[in-house]
């Protein structure tokens, strides 16, 4: 920990840090010599200390990755004479770090492969567009309850919200209509088939806020059988009907 004699407090302390990088700041300027200040960062990946040495310095730059990885994204979060939307990508290899020109070209994978599993999609870091591979694994659990994981994404996060797909067979009986014969035949009412099948197909996202869970879905119902009775004579009804079936979409937004 840098310190200077001039103060009396402890070292880093605000004061300290204050008197100790604007002597850093002051031979920068007056020789044109870069000076580089180490620090060290909290789990959440802010600057420990005050916030007093981020106002003094001109340039703030973090370096972030994972451990179990080799690559490094330069970004900067701090540049008084310059833009911050920039960042760089490094390799670290025995000789040290490598900048990294093409992104795309190592983040993809198997690119002649028609694989299950794998999307590639675009996100930007910065103002650099990058060709990224989202790649899903499946494999059986040696315990109870399934549980999905992340690898550079919030597992937290991913755990807050569950897509589904649901699919079946419904049948349906109309009690109210009698049944469809020559005697019963009026030509005053809509006849119907009195037995129907249908098959439902439904997508949803289910959100799990922090008070209540929310779940949008798109639902579709589709019958398989004509609707209209057979052997029924023509009726100002049905008289220009020669088939009819149900094809329903709904979106329910529900709250739990």
């Amino acid at each position: 920990t840098l310190h200077t004699a001039h103060i009396e407090s402890s070292p880093g302390s605000v004061s300290q840090i204050k008197e100790s990088s604007s002597i850093f700041l002051k031979f920068s300027k007056q020789t044109n010599i870069p000076v580089i200040l180490v620090g060290h960062i909290t789990k959440d990946g802010g600057i420990a200390g005050p916030k007093i040495l981020e106002h003094m310095v001109d340039v703030v730059l973090q370096f972030e990755g994972d451990r179990n990885h080799i690559y490094r994204i330069l970004r900067s979060k701090k540049n008084r004479f310059g833009s911050t939307s920039e960042i760089g990508i490094y390799e670290m290899l025995n000789s040290g770090l490598r900048q990294v020109e093409n992104p795309s070209n190592l983040l993809i994978s198997n690119k002649d492969q028609q694989l299950s599993g794998n999307a590639i999609s675009a996100t930007i870091e910065g103002i650099r567009p990058i060709m990224i591979e989202i790649q899903a694994l499946v494999s059986s659990a040696v315990y109870g309850t399934p549980q999905r994981s992340t690898t550079g994404y919030s597992s937290k996060r991913l755990n807050n919200l569950r897509p589904y797909l649901k699919g079946g067979i419904a049948a349906s009986i109309n009690l109210s209509e009698i049944e469809s014969t020559l005697e019963n035949y009026s030509i005053d009412n809509f006849e119907f088939a009195k037995f129907n099948m249908f098959y439902e197909l439904s997508f949803g996202i289910d959100f799990y806020l922090r008070y209540f869970k929310f779940s949008p879905s798109i639902r579709g119902i589709f019958s398989f059988k004509n609707e209209l009775p057979d052997g029924i004579p023509d009726n100002p009804w049905t008289g220009n009907l020669k088939k009819m079936f149900t094809r329903a979409v709904f979106i329910n937004l529900s709250f739990y």
